[in-house]
């Protein structure tokens, strides 16, 4: 009884919950050690290269002299996680490493070689339609090279990827794919989320405790005299709230600074309403809303890679 008398019940909580994390830590690493091979296609980037506008006294062409409207960059990475190279021989010569796009995109001349590494002998053929052959002559363990495609007039067209690595489970349609994100970016991206949102409330509660039991002027002569619980709620309290009266008040004074109807960078920008609703959006469907910074619908909230595009 007296051992137990010294144990509080926040300890054995504590207690449990640390038993629990580290088991998940260990199972974790397990898994990681595990993959001995890792081999995946992840699509890194959709960008704007040029989008037409009435106004440019340019045009744009493509090298058999055509004009071109609008012309997006699809960047493709291929990456080694695992903690085995792999070579050309690993490949399934009846299931070879394709990418593919949706037939009717229109994809702009050769891809390209970005960046990345310049030693793992990577090819990429064009097959039939719109699918390409990935070949390389060995990755080792955290090597990566970045492919590029340049597409004309649709940015979120669909990607997938198929292909057979002896000795490796991965599916390189789930990898490339980014119309979703993972259980640990969800969960993560959630609890920042709340983080944000439940600040403004905590300083409300915050206030109101401080005035029903002290006042704003005990709290400025005798801070120590204040809990340490109602201190610390003030202070979660304040950081979203500050940070977006610092945020405002750089806009409002670079508003200051040019004609009132003189459009700024901001004005080009999504507002925040709009991204963290994009962000809630993906923390509990699991789909990657992004908000579009393209000329077309700039704004509009939307899917990559959606099946339904």
């Amino acid at each position: 009884m007296e051992i137990l008398g010294l144990v509080s019940l926040k300890d054995i909580i504590l207690l449990l919950i640390g038993g629990v994390i580290g088991y998940l830590v260990n199972i974790l690493v397990a898994m990681q050690m595990d993959k001995k091979r890792g081999l995946i296609l992840q699509t890194t980037g959709r960008r704007i290269i040029v989008e037409s506008a009435s106004s440019c006294p340019f045009v744009v062409n493509d090298l058999d002299g055509n004009k071109l409207d609008n012309v997006y960059l699809i960047n493709i990475r291929l990456w080694n996680k695992g903690k085995h190279h792999v070579e050309r021989k690993d490949i399934s010569a009846d299931h070879p490493l394709k990418i593919s796009f949706d037939k009717n995109a229109e994809i702009l001349g050769e891809p390209v070689i970005f960046r990345g590494s310049d030693k793992i002998g990577l090819n990429i053929h064009k097959a039939e339609g719109n699918n390409y052959r990935v070949d390389f002559e060995c990755v080792n363990p955290q090597e990566w090279s970045e492919l590029g495609f340049f597409v004309k007039e649709t940015p979120d067209v669909k990607v997938s990827a198929s292909g057979r690595i002896y000795g490796q489970a991965n599916d390189f349609n789930l990898s490339i794919d980014d119309s979703r994100t993972s259980l640990f970016e969800r969960i993560t991206l959630g609890l920042l989320l709340l983080f944000i949102c439940l600040s403004p409330f905590a300083l409300v509660w915050g206030v109101w405790w401080l005035i029903d039991e002290y006042s704003f002027a005990v709290l400025m002569k005798d801070p120590d005299s204040i809990p340490e619980n109602l201190q610390r709620l003030l202070a979660y309290g304040i950081i979203v709230p500050m940070l977006a009266i610092m945020g405002y008040s750089q806009i409002w004074l670079k508003r200051r600074g040019n004609p009132k109807t003189y459009p700024i960078d901001e004005d080009y920008r999504p507002d925040e309403v709009k991204n963290i609703g994009a962000l809630w959006g993906t923390a509990l469907s699991g789909k990657n809303y992004r908000v579009s910074n393209s000329s077309r619908n700039q704004g509009e909230i939307y899917v990559p890679n959606d099946k339904n595009i």
